[in-house]
């Protein structure tokens, strides 16, 4: 007993050497301090516990307790700068990969995860030179709630290139989307060339250093178009575009962006316009690329792709209608006109004519649809309050109806305002858990998994401490927080 009690006057000493300074505190040391208390208190609580030591043994818990202080107090002396470089030229959240719970909580504090030492790696390279698989799984989590989506593939050392040929941590992060190093790609590309019956000449036939096949194989400038930029896949030609986006503006290019894909090319680089791959495809009217682009965000988790990039998909269709239907159907958001003539439509089942060209907002229309025809050329900008309509909608009862349609038309449930904070996150923390239901249902619609738990902010957190909201979002699969 004495030994624990020593180890709750040590937390207690933490406690009071992290107290308050008027002159330095800020947000983050608030939040610090807050949590210090909060593990503290779990700790009295299972002391006060007369069944403690019987239930535990000598196997007790609060070493964890302190080492979470001891955590707590090394962020809190960062806290003006949590990205600060240490003497050892790293950051406290790249020194703290190899534990996974101190990770998280500096992840929670907001942490740079791209900011790199003076070697050029950043935290995930720290993490994969470590072996700390956990802890990689964490970073990517956070980086695609971030909206980082090719975060695996980033920096001046890419962690690929940190798994240091241990083909295990290669394969761990392919898995996961990294590219293969460029000798992996050049083989897989032999490969499949040979299984159309192609033939590797010898070493003194190489062209500018790469292998040369020969044999009349089809698809063999896509392998030889491959081999050239393996060092780079996702790398700018002259024309400004990757070799995904000119493959997909072809039929012919279809086996080429195929093994782009599989190799992990990136599907969110944008060229000089704003245009991503899918744009790209969209432009041209390849659909069958299409479906390969959308298939691998699906596969890499990236959600709401359809409806990302500086030009949006929907945009690129122009009003070519067929184009439109095919993004539509797939969860884009539609297009201005589409839906006003959506709400015409709607009008009109109720007698009421509306002319979808009207300019300005008919006079005829009742307040949330004309709420929602005002924003018809982008749903989810954001106002001057900070929020999409969306957002708004669902803070108040009032605003359902509003909510349901833009819903219907595709509004964004991941679009975050400054704070981190989804349409989800304000159903929860205004108490609409009717709005928080349709925001959930057309997460199911759209196949956006785990969205419940997605978000800078979670959703969990937005229930506050408020035990029915907590109990709702748990029920429907959010992760309940532990202290």
């Amino acid at each position: 007993m004495r030994f624990i009690t020593l180890g709750l006057l040590y937390i207690n000493g933490m406690n009071a050497s992290i107290a308050p300074d008027a002159a330095a505190s800020n947000e983050l040391k608030a939040r610090i301090r807050s949590d210090v208390e909060a593990v503290r208190n779990g700790l009295v609580s299972e002391l006060e516990d007369e069944n403690f030591l019987s239930k535990v043994g000598f196997s007790t818990n609060w070493e964890g307790y302190v080492r979470r202080i001891r955590e707590y107090h090394e962020i809190y002396e960062v806290a003006d700068d949590i990205d600060q470089l240490g003497e050892d030229g790293k950051t406290l959240l790249m020194r703290s990969v190899g534990d996974y719970e101190f990770s998280s909580q500096l992840l929670e504090y907001g942490a740079d995860i791209t900011i790199e030492d003076a070697n050029g790696c950043n935290a995930l390279c720290h993490a994969v030179k470590n072996g700390q698989y956990e802890t990689v799984d964490l970073l990517v989590g956070e980086a695609k709630s971030r909206g980082m989506f090719d975060y695996i593939n980033m920096g001046t050392i890419r962690p690929i290139t940190a798994a240091n040929h241990v083909q295990s941590k290669i394969d761990y992060l392919v898995e996961r989307g990294a590219q293969p190093p460029p000798a992996v790609i050049r083989a897989n590309i032999i490969a499949d060339a040979e299984k159309y019956g192609a033939k590797i000449l010898s070493d003194d036939k190489k062209v500018d250093g790469l292998p040369a096949l020969d044999g009349i194989v089809i698809h063999m400038d896509s392998y030889i178009d491959i081999m050239k930029v393996a060092d780079d896949i996702d790398q700018c030609g002259e024309d400004g575009k990757t070799l995904l986006m000119r493959s997909v503006e072809s039929r012919s290019g279809m086996k080429t962006a195929l093994l782009l894909l599989n190799f992990g090319a990136s599907i969110t680089k944008e060229d000089i316009h704003g245009c991503n791959a899918l744009c790209h495809a969209v432009m041209k009217g390849q659909l069958r690329t299409g479906d390969f682009i959308l298939d691998a965000a699906k596969k890499r988790g990236i959600d709401d792709y359809i409806n990302m990039g500086t030009k949006r998909p929907i945009t690129a269709a122009a009003r070519d209608d067929s184009m439109i239907d095919y993004l539509v159907k797939r969860g884009a958001t539609p297009p201005g006109h589409v839906i006003r003539e959506k709400i015409s439509a709607v009008m009109k089942s109720l007698d009421v004519e509306v002319d979808p060209n009207h300019e300005g907002v008919p006079d005829n229309l009742p307040d949330f649809l004309a709420d929602i025809w005002k924003v018809a050329d982008d749903i989810d900008q954001i106002g001057e309050d900070g929020k999409t309509l969306l957002m708004r909608s669902s803070e108040w009862a009032n605003g359902l109806a509003t909510a349901g349609f833009l819903l219907k038309f595709g509004a964004s449930i991941t679009k975050e305002d400054i704070h981190g904070c989804n349409a989800l996150c304000y159903a929860v923390r205004s108490d609409q858990l009717e709005a928080a239901e349709y925001i959930l249902d057309a997460a199911k619609e759209r196949g956006i998994a785990n969205y419940i738990n997605m978000g800078t902010i979670l959703p969990i957190t937005a229930a506050g401490h408020v035990d029915w909201k907590i109990d709702f979002l748990v029920r429907r699969g959010a992760k309940s927080i532990e202290v």
